[in-house]
């Protein structure tokens, strides 16, 4: 699936109102932080997305394994706006994205030398 076309979790319409493009997170990578999401919400990441998704600062609790008491915490450390929570996770998302395999090697012998990531992608 390319990247245009990769499932997207939203984030909430306040904070896509406050913020420029874009207004959702891959599918995939939020996926890890899910746990998380439940502790802090009571839901999982498909009822999350099926109700508008979450805040950026939202997003960034889960994704520091964090509860949602300490939101203001992190407001006084990345910034108070929606536009700081969103740097942030964007950011993850981007370290995230560098990690993963985009080749097409399918035997671990022609993997020598490749991405030290490549091999545990594929398996």
């Amino acid at each position: 699936m390319s990247n245009e076309q990769e499932r997207q979790f939203p984030v909430l319409s306040e904070d896509r109102r406050k913020t420029p493009p874009p207004h959702s997170v891959p599918w995939a990578w939020i996926q890890q932080f899910e746990r998380q999401a439940i502790e802090n919400h009571d839901q999982d990441l498909e009822k999350l997305a099926s109700r508008g998704g979450m805040g950026w600062f939202e997003i960034v609790c889960i994704m520091r394994g964090k509860k949602l008491r300490q939101f203001d915490a992190l407001k006084d450390e990345l910034g108070p706006t929606p536009a700081d929570g969103q740097r942030a996770v964007l950011a993850a998302v981007d370290a995230w994205r560098s990690r993963q395999c985009t080749c097409s090697y399918e035997d671990s012998e022609e993997m020598t030398g490749h991405a030290p990531l490549c091999a545990a992608v594929k398996r």
